[in-house]
């Protein structure tokens, strides 16, 4: 209405200044913006932010700016509230400040502090009060874990490759990088408690190493909820603890932000450790980032892998395994040793290898590695039901089994066949049975996937992305400056979908989920690698439906459409990332986008 009372004021004062040509070309100009101002009504622009239902709700209860973080977390509730609704109606305005006085927070209006109740009291009044099924009781638990764990936002030291994970007998994680020089940064904001020397040591593998350098610990301070019943808050304090740093940047009382600088590297591995309410605790719990372990495995076949492909074929002939497996061997090998050293498969330990100690590196002759490696891999790529080399899901299963020992397919099969999860819970089990701190590799499977995909597919043309939903493929915004006008200084990284809250949203093509959790900016997300090249990501969900490590299909369900993280609007932000020779840029997946 503004607009067109607008225009018609513009198009009569042309009548007294310029001739018909003018009012057509104003006229025209009218119909091009007035599409991109409703855009911008409705879904983008921080004018709009202060209008967001949930955010109006917030303040109109006196709660101060700070506490709005939790906001997503009340997003995800009223998810599964408009699922057990059957709607795809948003919720009113009314109704969600309702439910934010009487069920979701904790309010003290004098002092501005607003705080949710405990998850596990959330949970049951959408079950008991709004009738949301039961069986969602774990997967909101989960979410809503992982949107905290996301806002507390801990994150890796260094970007390695773990090496020896928590266990009691070692309360913390030793991760890998050769990069000299390597930069360790704050893993969350807090304030450093100390600065000091250690002699202690830590073991991963076989190998024992000294604590060298300087150990630094940073306390960070955390409000999660309050209790219902004592109204008392869930204030915890958490200590990130990194050891064998030199050429400290930081000192006792200093203030930092997550990724700031504190030092480098004193040797090739560091200690990491976090500890809460003065107990150490696992790190993985707190922290979403597998891609740090993948990474190092994302890359092409090494020359020194390549060379023994001949001799490989010719074996693989002579003992009935077709040609078409050729890579799924050369792969392993890549893991394995990356082609070097006297045993190339590590076979020496496979039930295969008669001639040689069944110790580490006991084969000292290469080819015959090769010979054990590659009967004992058919074996489980027999066990696994391998018919043919697209059989993803099957020859991971048999990946793992190689290096798990055979005794994990059956046990998988009979549990859905290869995941990540039960190659987690395998491996665990195995350790406690053999009174070991590890057993095995759990990620082998992920590793392998990576590096086989990456010998498939090296470029887009060999991929042909869908749209994330059939029935609602308008954009509204695009790739490029944020300002629809082309004037902004903020660059829109992706392309955004506009949809109802809860609409399923798809896989825009096959591969393996490296993240799915929470990030402050794109809430609840998905990232998806389809090869070594290419990534997608979705942001903004209302809840997720897949795990990291999962297979996904093209067009299989990962989530639902939501209004977590910095939106005015609920939508799909979808983004296109390519990766070359270890540089990622983020591109405009418009191009390569085919409509299903």
């Amino acid at each position: 209405m503004i607009w067109s009372t607008a225009a018609k004021v513009a198009v009569s004062a042309l009548d007294e200044k310029y001739d018909l040509k003018g009012k057509i070309a104003i006229i025209l100009m009218g119909l091009i913006l007035f599409p991109v101002l409703v855009v911008m009504c409705f879904f983008g622009g921080d004018s709009d932010a202060a209008e967001e239902p949930y955010q109006k709700a917030f303040k109109e209860l006196g709660c101060g700016d700070e506490y709005a973080y939790q906001l997503d977390d009340i997003r995800l509730l009223e998810a599964y509230i408009l699922e057990a609704k059957e709607t795809d109606e948003e919720p009113k305005y009314e109704e969600i400040k309702e439910r934010m006085e009487n069920d979701y927070l904790h309010i003290s209006s004098s002092s501005n502090v607003c705080l949710l109740y405990s998850d596990e009291e959330l949970v049951d009044m959408l079950i008991k009060k709004y009738h949301v099924s039961k069986s969602y009781k774990q997967e909101i638990m989960d979410a809503l874990k992982q949107i905290r764990n996301g806002r507390e936002n801990f994150s890796y030291p260094i970007k390695g490759t773990i090496l020896s994970r928590y266990s009691e007998e070692q309360p913390g994680i030793v991760m890998h990088r050769e990069t000299q020089k390597e930069k360790i940064t704050a893993s969350a904001s807090g304030k450093v408690v100390s600065v000091s020397s250690s002699n202690d040591s830590y073991k991963y593998g076989d190998d024992i190493s000294v604590k060298k350098g300087l150990t630094i610990k940073i306390e960070h301070q955390i409000r999660r909820s309050v209790d219902k019943e004592s109204g008392e808050y869930d204030d915890t304090t958490m200590y990130s603890i990194y050891t064998n740093v030199k050429n400290i940047k930081v000192a006792a009382g200093d203030e930092v932000m997550q990724g700031d600088e504190l030092g480098v590297k004193a040797e090739d591995t560091i200690y990491f450790q976090l500890m809460e309410k003065k107990k150490y605790v696992d790190p993985s719990k707190y922290i979403y980032d597998p891609g740090t372990e993948l990474g190092d495995y994302a890359n092409v076949l090494n020359p020194e892998v390549l060379r023994y492909s001949e001799y490989i074929q010719k074996y693989m002939k002579k003992i009935g395994m077709k040609d078409e497996f050729l890579n799924v061997v050369l792969c392993v090998m890549q893991i394995e040793s990356g082609g070097k050293g006297t045993d190339p498969m590590q076979s020496s330990e496979s039930p295969e290898n008669t001639r040689y100690p069944n110790k580490p590196n006991g084969i000292t002759d290469p080819f015959y590695s090769i010979q054990c490696g590659v009967r004992y891999l058919k074996k489980c790529m027999d066990e696994a039901g391998v018919t043919n080399k697209d059989d993803i899901k099957k020859l991971q299963l048999a990946a793992q089994g190689y290096n798990f020992g055979n005794g994990y397919i059956s046990w998988a099969k009979l549990r859905g066949g290869y995941s990540y999860e039960n190659a987690l819970e395998f491996s665990r089990m195995q350790a406690d049975s053999h009174g070991w701190t590890s057993y095995g590799d759990p990620m082998y499977g992920l590793k392998f996937y990576n590096i086989y995909t990456s010998t498939s597919s090296a470029d887009a043309g060999n991929l042909k992305f869908i749209y994330p939903m059939k029935d609602h493929m308008m954009i509204s915004a695009g790739y490029g400056p944020y300002d629809p006008f082309g004037t902004g200084s903020t660059m829109h990284w992706g392309i955004d979908f506009p949809a109802p809250t809860g609409t399923p949203y798809t896989a825009c093509e096959a591969g393996i989920v490296t993240y799915a959790g929470y990030n402050e900016a794109g809430g609840l997300m998905v990232m998806i690698q389809h090869n070594a090249t290419y990534t997608t990501l979705y942001d903004h969900s209302s809840r997720l439906k897949v795990k990291v490590g999962q297979h996904v299909k093209k067009g299989e369900v990962i989530g639902y459409v939501g209004t977590t993280g910095n939106v005015t609007g609920p939508h799909v932000h979808l983004e296109l990332r390519k990766t070359v020779d270890g540089v990622t840029q983020r591109i405009d997946i418009l191009p390569y986008l085919n409509k299903p």
